[in-house]
């Protein structure tokens, strides 16, 4: 298939020169180029801005423009179209001109150059497009590099507002964020972080990891992170860990970690969010040790009717348990206060023990450590019995070392009557040990005194059972006379009956009522006939002495007030 010629735009005005560049081209390229010849540049102008053309091969001297005027106006209304423009052999500085304004090349016309005229128009359009193409994509790849830039203007925006209230939220977070390289260094250190370990930040930053680190667990730690780095191997990364961090003053505290890892052009990063969970742990183990005393308290609530002996003895052993410790005993404390009686040793410290004739009771004036509880009337907790004390006495040959000792009064309302203690615990005592202790104890002596009232009443329903058997003799015996007597009685109560009839049968027939009054009570009984004869019914009751005063004549008011003043007072 034959490729369509070039539409070639030739600018003349010179008959001879436009004949001679149609003879070169038939020549040397004939059929490639499709001429349209022209001699004024507005007509040139006006074919350009009508018509398509590949190519425009122009000479700067017209009569209607002159020079580089030329060449830049035909540049101006079609900038995409390849130009060459035709130079006289002495102005080839015009030609260079041209081709600065954007034409693709120039042609000096003489013999020579009529042979060049076809490959320079091809060069000029191959030139052209090759220019448009790059320019295309210059402009292109500008509006690229434009967009990108603003995206990653936006990017960056984001990326500083991210990290802005990374920073902020890392600032206010309560729990610690760490963030150390590849080496274990650390490089951030948030204010939680200063706070929970006690280094600042400054003193933090460039330090190895390993500062807020117990001693124990170095070594593993290093291990951890070659092992991580070595072969990528992540078993904690993205889980929660319990382990144990240490701070400036040298305080080991419970912590929960997080870990996570990344890779950046320095090589992998690590971040560690921490939380302190020693209050946590302290609740679990208050909850702990709750459960553990409630559980021996259900099993001592069945303890009911046990000797003391064997509820003492359970209850050390649990109280060796609950607390954690290694010895313990429990003592009596008498009336004053002054002496206490050793009524049970747990079996461990027993067999621990060599002491010889081991003393059961001890007066409270020469106790030691042991009786604080007693003098400050108060729960003591020692954790370093090793420091001097003005009641420490020493130990006497083959006792057992005691290192730590919590020591528990029990009272009943202001009087002590119990002590317990402990000794030994691998860590330090807490106030938590003594309350479950107190609330142990006080439960144990409950028990106790139960019991005690329990074998009292036992003691006292035999003694009853005793004395009801006695008096049941006795008063089987005195059964026949009280039967006579009541017989008696019921007789005597039957003929004051008939008697109390006859006296009311006579008070009707003679209408004459009777009254009486008790002088200390004041109480006043009528007689039946006494309501009738004063016409008031007898369901109201008697009168008092005013009203019935009221009943009587006034002319033997007077004679009737002072007989019954001299019955009142004689």
């Amino acid at each position: 298939m034959t490729a369509a010629p070039f539409q070639l735009l030739l600018l003349e005005d010179n008959a001879g020169d436009a004949r001679l560049v149609r003879e070169a081209l038939a020549e040397h390229a004939p059929g490639e180029f499709a001429l349209t010849c022209v001699e004024r540049l507005a007509d040139a102008l006006a074919r350009i801005g009508a018509e398509h053309f590949d190519v425009v091969l122009c000479d700067l001297g017209l009569p209607d423009s002159a020079g580089l005027a030329t060449a830049q106006a035909i540049i101006d209304r079609a900038p995409a179209l390849p130009l060459v423009v035709l130079t006289v052999s002495n102005d080839q500085d015009l030609g260079r001109g041209a081709i600065k304004l954007g034409a693709q090349d120039y042609l000096v016309k003489d013999k020579s150059s009529w042979p060049m005229i076809a490959r320079t128009l091809r060069y000029a359009i191959e030139r052209k497009r090759l220019e448009l193409g790059v320019r295309t994509a210059n402009e292109a790849l500008e509006r690229r590099v434009t967009e990108r830039t603003a995206e990653l203007q936006t990017a960056l925006a984001r990326l500083r507002e991210s990290l802005s209230r990374a920073r902020a939220l890392a600032e206010t977070a309560t729990d610690a964020i760490i963030i150390a390289d590849r080496e274990g260094m650390i490089v951030v250190w948030n204010r939680a972080a200063e706070r929970m370990f006690g280094y600042a930040r400054a003193e933090a930053l460039g330090q190895a990891l390993t500062l807020v680190i117990p001693q124990r667990y170095r070594g593993d730690h290093w291990i951890g992170v070659k092992r991580i780095l070595a072969d990528g191997e992540q078993h904690l990364i993205g889980r929660t860990v319990e382990l144990h961090g240490l701070t400036k003053a040298g305080r080991e505290f419970p912590l929960e970690l997080s870990v996570s890892t990344w890779e950046t052009s320095k090589g992998k990063m690590f971040a560690g969010i921490i939380r302190d969970i020693t209050e946590r742990k302290r609740v679990e183990q208050v909850r702990l040790l709750e459960a553990k005393r409630l559980e021996v308290s259900l099993s001592l609530s069945k303890m009911l009717g046990e000797s003391e002996q064997a509820v003492l003895d359970f209850i050390l052993e649990q109280c060796l348990r609950i607390t954690g410790s290694r010895h313990s005993f429990i003592g009596w404390i008498n009336e004053d206060e002054s002496v206490m009686t050793i009524h049970a040793w747990a079996k461990d410290a027993m067999a621990q023990c060599a002491v010889e004739n081991m003393p059961l009771v001890f007066p409270l004036a020469e106790a030691g450590l042991w009786a604080e509880p007693i003098r400050q009337r108060r729960t003591v907790i020692i954790d370093d019995c090793a420091q001097p004390h003005e009641h420490r006495h020493g130990i006497p040959a083959g006792h057992v070392e005691i290192k730590r000792y919590l020591g528990v009064p029990i009272f009943e309302i202001d009087r002590i009557v119990l002590i317990v203690a402990v000794a030994n615990k691998e860590s330090a005592y807490a106030q938590s040990d003594a309350d479950n202790l107190t609330r142990l104890l006080t439960d144990t002596w409950t028990l106790i005194q139960r019991n005690r009232a329990e074998a009292g009443l036992m003691q006292s329903r035999a003694d009853l059972e005793r004395e009801v058997a006695a008096r049941t003799l006795e008063l089987a015996g005195r059964n026949a006379a009280l039967e006579e007597e009541i017989t008696e009685r019921s007789r005597a109560e039957a003929a004051l009956r008939r008697s109390e009839a006859r006296l009311a049968r006579a008070q009707r027939s003679a209408r004459i009522g009777s009254w009486e009054r008790d002088l200390r009570t004041g109480e006043m009984y009528w007689s039946d006939e006494m309501f009738r004869v004063c016409g008031l019914p007898p369901e109201a009751g008697p009168p008092s002495p005013a009203a019935l005063l009221a009943l009587v004549h006034p002319d033997d008011r007077s004679l009737v007030e002072a007989a019954r003043n001299r019955a009142m007072h004689h």
